[in-house]
């Protein structure tokens, strides 16, 4: 009768740290971080020029998973914005957040001019599938006096994580 006891005694403790460490192997496994690239282009309606300018956007950083990787925190390091007519722009740090699931990213930037002055932020919401990413804002601001704006932004490209 004891020995039975024992024995499932045993087996219990051996399938509880079972459960244990695949639980421990899972959260460590949630909470990764990686670092990512995104790399878009595409284009916008200018009205001031009453024409469709090119956008290239390029921006690095960090990627956590979270919720078992089905949601990346993404947390921006910098990167660049050139929109023709209108020069080149620094991305500051900002953060966003891609649900893999949805295939859906948001991405929270600061656009800095060169020079230092005005400073804007973008809000950018769109669908990923595979390594493919693309956005669209219906209006955007240039960091530039005046704050010039931009319309139907589409942009598409690809986002590396590494």
């Amino acid at each position: 009768m004891k020995s039975k006891v024992a024995s499932a005694l045993i087996a219990f403790c051996i399938l509880f740290l079972g459960i244990a460490a695949a639980y421990h192997v899972q959260v460590t496994a949630a909470r990764e971080s990686y670092d990512f690239t995104l790399t878009v282009t595409g284009q916008a309606y200018d009205p001031h020029n009453h024409q469709f300018v090119d956008v290239s956007l390029s921006v690095m950083g960090t990627a956590r998973t979270r919720g078992r990787g089905r949601v990346m925190i993404l947390y921006v390091r910098g990167g660049d914005l050139d929109v023709e007519n209108y020069g080149t722009f620094s991305v500051s740090r900002r953060c966003g957040v891609l649900v893999k699931i949805c295939r859906y990213i948001y991405l929270h930037i600061k656009i800095t001019p060169p020079y230092g002055g005005g400073i804007v932020v973008w809000n950018l919401r769109g669908h990923v599938s595979g390594d493919g990413v693309s956005f669209f804002s219906r209006r955007v601001m240039l960091p530039l006096p005046g704050h010039p704006k931009l319309y139907s932004l589409w942009l598409t490209g690809t986002i590396t994580i590494d």
